[in-house]
C-alpha cells in the first residue's frame, strides 16, 4: 500500500512539474524583466531559469507532502497540500535578491579602499577606478562577479565621456543601498563644490565596513534563539512521529475523525504562524 502510494505522488509530481515546464513563461517574469539595459543588473529583480524554479517547486512539494502526512496519516490529503508549493519561488527570490545586494555591498567596501589607494598618490578619480577595477579581477576570480561587472560598466560609461557622478547614480539608483546612495551624493556635491575625494573614500569604506561588522556580531548574537527556534520547529513533527509509533491507538481518532483532522488542521495552522512570526523577529536588519 505504502510503495503504491510513493509511485503515484512521484507521477503525480512529474505530471505537475510537466505543465508547469510548458507554461513556465507564462507563470513567471520576462526573462529579460532583471536587466535595465543590456548586461545591466537590476538589484531589485530576479528571474529564475526553469531548472531553478522547478528545483525549488520540487523540494518545497517534498516537505508539504511529508508534513501533510505526518500531520494526517492521509495520501490524498498530504497531496492536497503539495499545489502550494509554487508559492516558495516567490519567497526564494526575495531572499536571493537580498543576499546579492548584501554581497555588492561588501564588495563596493572593498572597491572603495582600492580607489582611495590609487588617489592618495595623486592619480585621478577615473584613472582610480580602473586601477580598482584591476585590483578586482585578480582578487575575483569569477568574471561575472557583482562588483567587477557594476565597475566595467563604470568604465565603459567614463570611455563614452559620460561623467563618473552619472555612473555612480545609476549604480546607487539600482542598487537601493543606502550607503551606495549616500556615497553618489557625496560625490555629486565633492566635484560641484570640491572637497576630499580620498578622505570621502576612506570614510564611505570604513561606515560600510562597521556596518558589516556590526551586522556579523548581531548575526552572532542571535544564532542560539535561530537554532533554538529551528528545533521548537522540529518538536512538534516530532511528536507526533513518537505518538503515532509508540501511541498508536492512542492517536487514532485524530486521523481518522472530522473532529481530529479539525484539530490537527488548526494545529498546523497554528505551528506556521509561530513560524512566521518567530523568522520575522529573528529578521533583524541594520
Amino acid at each position: 500500500m505504502l510503495v503504491r502510494n510513493i509511485i503515484v505522488f512521484l507521477i503525480f509530481i512529474s505530471l505537475v512539474f510537466l505543465v508547469i515546464l510548458l507554461l513556465k513563461d507564462k507563470l513567471t517574469l520576462n526573462t529579460s524583466s532583471h536587466l535595465t539595459n543590456k548586461g545591466i543588473v537590476d538589484y531589485d529583480d530576479y528571474v529564475m531559469t526553469k531548472n531553478e524554479y522547478l528545483m525549488y517547486i520540487f523540494s518545497a512539494a517534498i516537505l508539504l507532502f511529508i508534513i501533510g502526512y505526518i500531520f494526517y496519516q492521509h495520501f490524498y490529503t498530504a497531496l492536497l497540500l503539495t499545489p502550494f508549493s509554487v508559492i516558495y519561488p516567490k519567497y526564494k527570490r526575495k531572499e536571493i535578491i537580498q543576499n546579492r545586494r548584501l554581497q555588492l555591498l561588501n564588495q563596493f567596501k572593498e572597491a572603495m579602499y582600492g580607489i582611495s589607494s590609487s588617489l592618495s598618490v595623486g592619480k585621478s578619480l577615473e584613472t582610480a577606478i580602473k586601477d580598482s577595477l584591476g585590483d578586482l579581477e585578480i582578487m575575483y576570480d569569477d568574471p561575472d562577479t557583482l562588483i567587477i561587472r557594476e565597475l566595467t560598466i563604470v568604465v565603459r560609461r567614463l570611455e563614452l565621456n559620460d561623467t563618473v557622478e552619472e555612473a555612480i547614480a545609476d549604480l546607487a539608483a539600482r542598487s537601493k543601498l543606502d550607503d551606495i546612495r549616500n556615497f553618489s551624493e557625496v560625490l555629486n556635491t565633492c566635484k560641484r563644490a570640491g572637497g576630499n575625494l580620498i578622505e570621502v573614500m576612506g570614510t564611505t569604506a570604513k561606515t560600510i565596513g562597521e556596518k558589516i561588522y556590526f551586522t556579523q556580531e548581531l548575526n552572532l548574537m542571535v544564532a542560539q534563539r535561530k537554532f533554538d527556534q529551528k528545533i521548537l520547529s522540529i518538536t512538534p513533527f516530532a511528536l507526533i512521529i513518537t505518538l503515532s509509533i509508540v501511541a498508536k491507538d492512542y492517536m487514532e481518532p485524530v486521523f481518522t475523525t472530522i473532529i481530529g483532522r479539525i484539530v490537527m488542521t488548526v494545529a498546523f495552522v497554528m505551528i506556521v504562524a509561530a513560524l512566521i512570526i518567530s523568522k520575522r523577529i529573528m529578521n533583524i536588519e541594520v
